[in-house]
């Protein structure tokens, strides 16, 4: 009978769209109840509800109560059949409500996570770690997954993925990003930046490291090294005079004949992977972004107990190490750049990241009536002025507000060399 119903009302084209309207009714509000409104009928549909409940309807919209349908099934010959089990029948499924799914999909998330956990309780991987990182993919709710019908790829990435950074902690050396796949999955292209496992590694290693999530190449090579991952060892670099370089074994002979020499030298990731620490005489080292203002001071203080280094503009992650390593031993660092919104930006960062141990060098309203030049700062630029934290460059930034034109170390290089010389008065 019920067959015989569901081919009925399938046999006319006239019951589709309120078949349908049925349908959705019933996925919004786990009922059949309310109206059934069909603008603009075909004649088909006006047919239809007219066969079916006896009256015809006219203008330009039909509208009907569920509970008239209903009662005209119960009047039939199929008065035996339920309008839930026509609907179904008439679509050939089983038809969820909306909180049926939600139920449903907690559910088997629930159960998804509860596999991961186990998966790694037996393989001797679940420890605070693993806990801390699967509560914030679950907070997270799907930025670093996503959660099918399928879910066997998703769970072996999360999986795998803890796995790995449970390697990476428990690590005493370096290894490569191809080698951790490989050594984890079998497959030395998993972790790749351009692969979902790879970016979930690095949301999992930016969290843990309590790193604000960065696409930025450098931020991203910094991540890495500080998570012992192997990085591009030779697109980072930053040039130092003065400073000495210690390895396990005691300071770095190579770069101690450059100091001898009274020479600049280049450091690379590749260079800094065995050094532990970096000092320098005075204590006292000064930083430029610029590399002609770095070798004009590096040769004007030829032969003298002088620390300096180039960052050649935007901060690699060679620098911060380096950097990080010197205020570990108690170094002050003089920072200077350009006075335009980059620099200013420069700055604020490396204050914020060693606060008291860099002082802020040449960027006074001062120097920026000495150095400012003929070039006007987009108002693209103008705006990162808005983001900068520290207090001591509040001046600075209304005076830059105002003149809108950029200030260049290389026309304060007498003043720089001064400034060096006071603050090492013995020179």
């Amino acid at each position: 009978m019920l067959n015989e119903c569901i081919r009925y009302f399938k046999e006319s084209k006239g019951y589709k769209r309120i078949f349908q309207q049925l349908k959705d009714k019933y996925i919004s509000y786990g009922k059949l109840s309310g109206n059934i409104v069909i603008d603009n009928p075909e004649k088909i549909e006006v047919e239809a509800i007219k066969g079916l409940l006896g009256r015809v309807m006219e203008g330009n919209k039909i509208k009907f109560k569920i509970s008239e349908f209903e009662k005209v099934l119960k009047e039939s010959r199929f008065r035996e059949i339920e309008l839930m089990d026509l609907l179904e029948g008439y679509f050939s499924e089983s038809i969820i409500t909306k909180k049926e799914k939600k139920i449903e999909k907690e559910m088997s998330k629930e159960i998804f996570f509860q596999n991961i956990k186990e998966r790694l309780k037996i393989a001797e991987e679940y420890n605070e770690t693993a806990a801390e990182l699967l509560e914030k993919i679950i907070r997270d709710k799907g930025s670093f997954y996503k959660h099918d019908a399928d879910n066997t790829e998703t769970e072996n990435m999360i999986y795998f993925t803890i796995k790995a950074i449970n390697f990476l902690k428990k690590s005493k050396e370096r290894i490569k990003i191809a080698i951790l796949g490989a050594e984890i999955t079998s497959n030395p292209h998993y972790f790749d930046r351009g692969m979902p496992a790879g970016q979930l590694l690095l949301n999992l290693l930016f969290h843990i490291n309590n790193m604000e999530y960065t696409k930025e190449a450098e931020k991203v090579l910094e991540l890495y090294y500080i998570s012992g991952i192997e990085v591009d060892t030779i697109s980072s670099f930053t040039t130092a005079f003065g400073i000495s370089l210690h390895t396990e074994k005691g300071i770095h002979q190579a770069y101690e004949e450059f100091i001898k020499q009274s020479e600049e030298y280049i450091i690379t990731m590749s260079n800094l992977k065995k050094v532990i620490k970096a000092d320098c005489k005075r204590k006292k080292v000064f930083i430029v972004e610029n590399q002609m203002v770095f070798s004009y001071l590096c040769e004007y203080f030829k032969d003298k107990e002088i620390a300096l280094l180039c960052t050649s503009g935007q901060l690699k992650t060679a620098s911060l190490i380096l950097i990080d390593m010197l205020c570990r031993k108690g170094c002050t660092l003089y920072y200077s750049g350009d006075i335009d919104p980059e620099g200013i930006e420069i700055a604020d960062k490396l204050i914020q990241r060693r606060g008291s141990k860099i002082i802020p060098w040449c960027f006074t309203i001062e120097d920026y009536k000495l150095n400012i030049s003929e070039k006007i700062i987009s108002e693209e630029s103008m705006k990162k002025l808005e983001k900068i934290k520290s207090d001591c460059f509040i001046e600075l930034i209304e005076e830059v507000k105002n003149k809108k034109r950029a200030g260049y170390q290389e026309l304060i290089l007498d003043k720089m060399k001064e400034d060096i010389k006071k603050i090492n008065w013995d020179l």
